[in-house]
């Protein structure tokens, strides 16, 4: 007969201890003058949890939830083992799972947190894990601004376009690139981000405008190419100008002034757009061929109009006639250096003999408008000689702009005799 091996430890033989209830259930305690409810008996991953509790109510929901969870388990259980179809599905999901390295119960709980993630979104998880992963990939298809920029120039249609646009563009893109980054891409810049680029710009809102116009051409020209997806400039309103009584002219006494000032090369050009209305860009395109003296009409081809507008012939008032006179049979250029330091010293140096000290922008077109429109009467008309599409900004700018005396005087503007000899003089 074997002899029972001896407590060495003085403590007897171990007791066996009661296996513990798992069953959740609430305990009531009392914690520095507080009650709370204790919730226990659950496990999380093999390990005991415990929860705590100041409401009672609410206690009690977690309470019947770990329950339910409970039950359903063991009814899954139950149905593997007497519903083969049950078990068949489970084998497949596990299937399905498998190449991603994913148990069935981790696929189970990404699931909940996905829809806990999108609870009272009205969003399906699936859907926006699918636009999730497109963001991802056009992201990694995106290109960089200084990239846009640089597919912009190499298109053939952006030669198209005028030196004058070009520059202008070029000259609003750098800031702008400079202001993000050339390495940013094209698709990260929101329409929030170019409202606060705006805003932040040290000049007035009808230059922002100007800014918003041009660059927002690239972009456009971007989505066009399938270079983004979307312009973000469409989301942005223009900055608003205020509207003004009325646009600058000059009086016919400066005009008459500056007439008189005139360097003999650079007079040509401010007939023409004082009595012709032609842009300052087109005026530095026009040729001399375009002058047709004998049938009385100044020639603006497609191409050298603003923004490649339909062929107009803007018809030669009495007064320009008699100071293109002079210079019929020239040809080239009307003006020799368009934009160029040596017209701008020109023009610099006429103001300060006829006593002008501002040259508000676009003065001399404005000025045609103003007197043509007071002189003939008809809106229509004279959009048509400026190469408007509509007459509204004619309507709001123009009208009233100019007492009909001082119309008259401005088309009476003619050279007199000693500036017609020294003209002769150099075109000789």
């Amino acid at each position: 007969m074997e002899t029972p091996e001896m407590d060495t430890t003085g403590r007897g033989p171990p007791i066996k201890r009661k296996k513990r209830d798992s069953c959740p259930h609430l305990v009531e305690q009392l914690r520095a003058g507080k009650i709370r409810w204790m919730l226990t008996g659950h496990y999380v991953d093999g390990k005991r949890s415990r929860e705590y509790f100041t409401n009672l109510d609410t206690a009690k929901r977690r309470l019947q939830m770990l329950t339910t969870a409970r039950t359903n388990t063991g009814t899954l259980a139950e149905r593997i083992a007497r519903d083969p179809e049950v078990a068949a599905d489970a084998g497949r999901a596990v299937d399905l799972l498998t190449p991603y390295g994913v148990t069935l119960l981790d696929a189970a709980r990404d699931w909940v947190d996905c829809r806990k993630a999108l609870d009272g979104t009205g969003l399906d998880f699936v859907a926006v894990a699918r636009e999730a992963a497109a963001l991802y990939e056009s992201r990694r298809a995106a290109l960089t601004l200084a990239a846009i920029w640089q597919e912009f120039q190499a298109d053939a249609e952006t030669a198209k376009l005028s030196a004058a646009y070009r520059h202008d563009l070029k000259r609003r893109w750098r800031p702008f690139e400079d202001h993000f980054g050339p390495d940013s891409l094209a698709c990260d810049v929101s329409p929030k981000l170019i409202r606060n680029w705006l805003a932040g710009l040290a000049v007035g809102d009808l230059s922002k405008g100007n800014y918003h116009r041009t660059v927002g051409a690239v972009f456009a020209y971007a989505v066009h190419r399938g270079l983004i997806g979307e312009n973000p400039f469409r989301k942005v309103k223009k900055p608003r100008v205020e509207a003004r009584d009325s646009v600058e002219v000059f009086t016919p006494e400066q005009m008459a002034a500056l007439l008189k000032a005139a360097h003999p090369d650079w007079l040509p050009a401010l007939a023409i757009a004082g009595f012709a209305g032609l842009r300052p860009d087109e005026i530095g395109r026009l040729e001399w061929k375009e002058i047709h003296l004998d049938t009385g009409f100044v020639e603006v081809t497609a191409r050298k109009a603003k923004g490649g507008q339909r062929r107009r012939l803007v018809v030669i008032s009495k007064n320009l006639r008699a100071w293109l006179e002079p210079y019929a049979g020239k040809t080239g250029r009307v003006v020799s250096c368009p934009k160029g330091m040596e017209d701008r010293y020109k023009r610099q140096m006429a103001m300060k003999a006829a006593g002008i000290e501002r040259w508000p922008n676009d003065v001399l077109r404005h000025s045609f408008a103003s007197y043509h429109l007071a002189l003939h009467r008809d809106i229509n008309e004279t959009a048509l000689q400026l190469g408007h599409t509509s007459t509204a900004m004619l309507f709001r700018h123009y009208r009233e702009s100019v007492k009909p005396e001082a119309a008259r005087a401005w088309w009476e503007l003619m050279p007199g005799k000693a500036e017609g000899t020294k003209r002769k003089a150099a075109k000789r």
